[in-house]
């Protein structure tokens, strides 16, 4: 008993002094023995305040005050570390860590210090022997919890740095290796981090003229990663949770790209991007996100006088699988997106701002959107289908003012243009320098590349055909997109167009089919209004809008509007690709009322005599647009009219210099039912004509400066191969017209028949359309003209017309010509040629001879005082350019004219063309006979005094002759 009792006494000493040595052993100079021995070579220097271990507890070390401290000014502080190995587990070839806790970690790095610390390291580092390479005799890795908190990260690169606080890293229930061997599909685990607060910049921080610049700053972020727990093989991101991002992007000056650091970047993330989004790329594991959400985010971007703002991003990603079997391929995404903006603002830089800013916008602009909602979802609704649920935008405000800053722009152009000068010189003579090498260098390749024939628009309508599919990943489909409120105010040149509540939406929209995007297979339903649309001094109201798109055709089935105080309704449907198929069903406007400012056009005459140079330029010169026209038509198959009516239009042209009203039309109706102007790709013709289409146009007043006319109305009906006028005309200051009249074709020539009636019109009503007139017709006329007319589409003149033309008039007067002065002043010095006369009763009142008083008048006409005219009465027709006057009597005031007789107007010769003087019983006291070509009857003319008669002129002045037939005179028209 007492042998057993010492031996517990001093079993029980041992172990007191054992644990009591344990505990007072500080191991701590130990260790860092050994770790300056191992680091003794190192640029870098480990050290640690206190290690505590125990043997009672092998697996359990403790240390505080870890430091590293490098030569490149870097630096990590770990202030306390707990690690907790399951020893008995060793013995089995299992390292099973319990617990490994990090606390208090401060982190301060560069970018520069990392690659000089390995570059340093590098030489450094022996050759590894076979040895060292072998594996460890461990067929389990396992960890418990790893606990990393809280880390402080200071990170500086050359072109930015990161900032972190209060991070927080969590590792539980790992397997890293599984007997023997590291597979990333065996490995399991859970992942957990937390931050407070991470900030990062992207900026050159050694070129200080750029000041381009990204800052990104996440507020409370948690990321919980799963790893080959939730599934197989498959890495799922189980929540990513962001309270707040705040990010600042400045693209400064990125005209300069080779300068710019953001510039640089945003390349580098497009390279990436490419190689993202190949076909096809092999992963070593699936990943799947299961939510990823952003609860707040505020963007600012910055671009030269610009500042865009977002407010209030939220997003929301939900069941992404972002890989199928390993692979990424982008048409086999798959997931939820929904997205909620609350605002997007756009201002300019205040003045503080700008001072360093040299880039001038074209325009000035402020931009306002509010409440941008998103929900998509890619391979879920439909397998293969990116479908659209919803994208919805509350409120848009957008300012545009293009005026103020194409003046700052002006400004700043004019202080450059000096400085350019030299520099332009330089660089034009640098680039045709150039030029001439390149097409020298070029001239085989552009000889062995023709290019094509103009005109020729089928291939070039074929080849745009080709283009219109393109093939995508996936379906688009969009089951609605909408705008609730979109206010504009747009300003250029001094001229306002506001928008007010303009609202849009597309819905059940399918983009793609078979994804491929086809133009002719895209399918939509089209809404649109607005409740305000001011332009110019105009105003609509109460704009809407339907149609429907399907299979390459639209159809409009609504659009209606207040329209300048009236009404305006429309109905169509087209085809919009080539060739087009246009049908304007219906086209109703009523009760509308608008005055445009327009300038008074000028007269020919003053035009000319301001400046005669340019009047002469301005003639209009002979273009070939057969090929345009040509194009046009085969753009278009058909485009018919199947109804217009316009009630009550009135129009007024305002000059704005005189601020004076010089057109209007009031009450303007029109009437129109189905006509095609456009089949079979080809214009409307007269030949193409069908019966049944009828047009109706009424006028109550139509003001030209000062003329007036009242009630015109056109009544047109087609015929086949053919038109009828019916009943139409105008009525002028108690007078009027009535036109009846029929064109007609048979294929080769236009067939004319017409009787137009007028009584008792002022013509002083009508002085402004004859302003440049010399000779102006006055007073009131009634009269009658009836033609028969044969011509060739193609004519262009008189000479090119037959058929015959009878006219017969009341009295009126002529300002510009005394024809009773000339008369008498013949008959008293038979010094002044009938041939003044002539002219004029050609020329001038049947206005059927295509000759001028340069060429034929003498010179003596007056072309000044007046004539009353008592009656005009014609019978003539046209045969193979010849016009034959079988009876012509114009009589004045004082003087009775009788004219008959042939002028060849393709020749331009007289043919045996007759005058006479006549009196009351129809005889001629004075006659003259004009045979042969103008120029010669025009010299014989000149060269005749009192009576004197040479060929090919005939003159017969013989008072005496009626004497000679028993006192009776003989008529001067043959019977």
């Amino acid at each position: 008993m007492k042998t057993r009792y010492k031996l517990s006494i001093g079993i029980i000493i041992f172990i007191f002094v054992f644990v009591l040595a344990d505990k007072l052993i500080d191991r701590t100079p130990i260790v860092q023995s050994i770790l300056d021995d191992v680091n003794q070579n190192a640029p870098y220097t480990l050290t640690i305040k206190h290690l505590e271990h125990s043997f009672l507890q092998p697996g359990l070390v403790i240390v505080d005050g870890f430091n590293y401290q490098d030569e490149f000014a870097q630096s990590a502080r770990i202030e306390h570390v707990k690690l907790n190995v399951n020893i008995p587990a060793l013995i089995k070839q299992k390292v099973l860590v319990e617990v490994l806790g990090i606390n208090d970690v401060t982190l301060d790095f560069s970018e520069q210090g990392i690659n000089d610390l390995i570059s340093a390291l590098a030489k450094e580092q022996p050759e590894p022997n076979e040895e060292e390479n072998k594996a460890l005799p461990i067929s389990v890795v396992e960890l418990d919890e790893l606990v990393v908190l809280p880390v402080k990260l200071d990170f500086e690169a050359q072109t930015g740095n990161i900032k972190a606080e209060a991070v927080q890293v969590k590792l539980s229930n790992f397997s890293l290796l599984h007997d023997g061997v590291f597979d990333l599909n065996q490995v399991k685990g859970l992942v957990e981090i937390k931050s407070d607060n991470v900030e990062l910049m992207v900026q050159d921080l050694k070129n200080t003229r750029d000041n381009a610049k990204i800052e990104l700053a996440f507020a409370k972020t948690d990321i919980r990663i799963d790893i080959n727990q939730t599934k197989p093989s498959q890495v799922t991101l189980q929540s990513f949770n962001l309270q707040q991002l705040d990010a600042l992007v400045d693209l400064g000056k990125i005209e300069e790209a080779s300068q710019n650091v953001v510039e640089e970047v945003s390349e580098e993330v497009k390279v990436k991007s490419k190689e993202v989004a190949a076909d096809l790329i092999e992963l070593p594991i699936d990943l799947f996100i299961q939510q990823a959400k952003v609860q707040q985010a505020n963007l600012e971007l910055k671009h030269g006088l610009q500042t865009v703002h977002a407010k209030q991003l939220s997003v929301d990603l939900t069941d992404w699988a972002v890989t199928d079997n390993k692979q990424f391929i982008l048409a086999k995404l798959k997931g939820q997106l929904a997205l909620k903006l609350a605002q997007v603002s756009q201002r300019e830089a205040t003045q503080a701002e700008s001072d360093h800013i040299d880039i001038t916008p074209g325009f000035h602009s402020l931009a306002k959107l509010n409440d941008l909602e998103l929900q998509l979802d890619l391979n879920q609704t439909q397998s293969g289908q990116l479908t659209v649920q919803k994208m919805n935008l509350a409120e848009v405000e957008l300012e545009l003012n293009a005026d103020s800053a194409k003046a700052e722009l002006g400004a700043t152009q004019t202080d450059e243009s000096t400085q350019n000068e030299d520099q332009v010189s330089q660089s034009s003579s640098e680039q045709a320098l150039n030029e001439t090498a390149a097409q020298s260098a070029d001239s085989p390749e552009s000889e062995a590349k023709p290019d094509p024939k103009p005109g020729s628009s089928k291939g070039t309508q074929a080849e745009g055909n080709q283009q219109l599919s393109i093939e995508v990943p996936f379906d688009v489909k969009v089951e609605y997109i909408g705008v609730n409120k979109f206010n504009a105010t747009l300003v250029r040149d001094e001229q306002k167009v506001q928008i007010k509540n303009l609202s849009v939406a597309l819905k059940q929209t399918q983009l793609t089919q078979n994804k491929r995007f086809m133009l002719d297979k895209i399918n939509s339903q089209i809404e649109l209004s607005i409740e305000q649309l001011n332009a110019l001094d105009y105003q609509a109201k109460q704009f809407i809008a339907k149609a429907s798109v399907a299979e390459g055709k639209v159809d409009l089935v609504q659009l209606d509007s207040e329209l300048l105080g009236g009404e305006l309704s429309v109905t169509a449907d087209a085809t919009y690709i080539a060739p087009y198929v246009v049908n304007l069903n219906s086209f109703t406007a009523k009760n509308i009322s608008a005055q445009v400012k327009l300038a008074q056009p000028k007269s020919s005459s003053a035009s000319e005599s301001e400046n005669p140079a340019q009047a002469e330029s301005n003639e209009p010169e002979a273009v070939d647009n057969s090929s345009k026209q040509t194009d046009e038509i085969e753009a278009i198959e058909s485009l018919i009219v199947n109804a217009i009516s316009i009630n009550n239009v009135n129009l007024e042209l305002l000059d704005p210099e005189q601020n004076k009203v010089w057109f209007a039309a009031k009450q303007f109706s029109f009437e129109l039912d189905h006509l095609p102007l456009v089949q079979a790709h080809k214009m409307l013709a007269l030949e193409t004509l069908k019966s049944g289409s009828n047009m109706k146009l009424k006028l109550d007043e139509l003001t030209y400066l000062s003329s007036i006319v009242d009630s015109i109305a056109l009544n047109v009906t087609t015929l086949d191969q053919g038109i009828e006028v019916n009943q139409s005309g105008f009525q002028l200051d108690g007078g009027h017209l009535i036109a009846n009249s029929k064109l007609t074709t048979n294929n080769e020539k236009l067939n004319s028949v017409a009787n137009i009636d007028w009584k008792n019109l002022n013509l002083d009503r009508i002085q402004a359309f004859v302003k440049d007139s010399p000779i102006k017709p006055q007073g009131r006329i009634s009269g009658n003209l009836q033609t028969q007319l044969n011509f060739l589409p193609t004519s262009k003149d008189i000479k090119d017309i037959d058929g015959e033309i009878k006219l017969e008039t009341s009295e009126f007067d002529l300002k510009g010509i005394a024809l009773d002065k000339i008369i008498d002043g013949f008959r008293s010095s038979q010094e002044t040629s009938l041939l003044d006369v002539g002219a004029f009763m050609v020329s001038g009142p049947l206005g059927m001879v295509a000759m001028n008083f340069a060429q034929l008048g003498s010179g003596a006409a007056q072309l000044s005082g007046s004539t009353k005219m008592k009656k005009i009465k014609v019978d003539s027709h046209l045969k193979d350019s010849v016009l034959t006057l079988n009876r012509a009597n114009i009589q004045t005031k004082g003087n009775h004219l009788g004219l008959y007789g042939k002028v060849d107007l393709a020749k331009n010769r007289f043919k045996k063309l007759r005058f006479g003087i006549l009196n009351d019983e129809g005889c001629a006291n004075i006659k003259q006979t004009l045979d042969g070509p103008f120029a010669e009857v025009k010299d014989v003319l000149f060269s005749t005094t009192t009576g004197a008669v040479t060929s090919p002129l005939s003159s017969v002045f013989n008072q005496a002759a009626n004497l000679a037939n028993g006192g009776k005179c003989k008529s001067f028209f043959p019977e």
